[in-house]
């Protein structure tokens, strides 16, 4: 069955993220082609096909593969879900690289003053202790503070269900049946859930 152009035109819109209309439009324009933002627009509304062509440099414009655009909603959502981590990637390891020249800078300020024979402050306590942080330090805290919110999170879902529960227990009825699909078991959130609380306690498994 052949993807119709509304299809295509929702997976443009998924895949685009914060890219805007006209930011689209501009970077097609910019490779040859007569695209305005009514153009996108068009697309993304499926009232304009998108030709085999455009889709090669707009996917590598949303770095997407062009498979992307013909996806149904469910594998859709999953290629823009991996194009987002793929930029939080990229935005991470340049804060890393950030942090670390930031770290070096410090160090050779301080440095810099011992040597004209000043004092730091609190005897380079503060700046000694800002040195020995490493990123290792900063990923753990980041995944403790996940890890604290998913359990609060889910504290409160609890809290949740039981005064559901407790609702239609006072009306006499039964707590309606989940539906399947929610209760599947969920092995890629398990994977990345065991990854977190193993990173809080200090443990640093290999990639498979």
């Amino acid at each position: 069955m052949a993807v119709s152009d509304e299809q295509i035109g929702k997976n443009l819109a998924r895949l685009r993220g914060d890219m805007t209309q006209k930011e689209v439009a501009a970077a097609m324009k910019a490779r040859g082609w007569k695209w305005s933002q009514t153009t996108v627009w068009g697309v993304e509304n499926g009232e304009r096909p998108l030709r085999l062509a455009e889709a090669d440099d707009l996917a590598d414009i949303l770095r997407a593969s062009i498979v992307s655009f013909s996806r149904r909603d469910v594998l859709a959502a999953l290629d823009l879900a991996r194009s987002e981590l793929s930029s939080a990637a990229v935005a991470a390891r340049e804060a890393l690289r950030t942090f670390s020249k930031a770290q070096m800078k410090l160090a050779i300020r301080a440095d810099a003053v011992e040597n004209v024979g000043e004092t730091l402050p609190d005897g380079g306590l503060p700046v000694q202790q800002q040195l020995l942080l490493s990123m290792q330090d900063i990923v753990a805290e980041v995944e403790r503070d996940l890890v604290a919110k998913r359990e609060l999170d889910l504290a409160n879902l609890q809290a949740s269900k039981d005064r559901r529960a407790a609702l239609y227990a006072e009306l006499g009825e039964e707590v309606p049946v989940m539906p399947e699909h929610l209760v599947r078991p969920q092995r890629f959130v398990a994977l990345v859930r065991e990854r977190r609380e193993e990173a809080t306690r200090g443990e640093h498994p290999e990639a498979p």
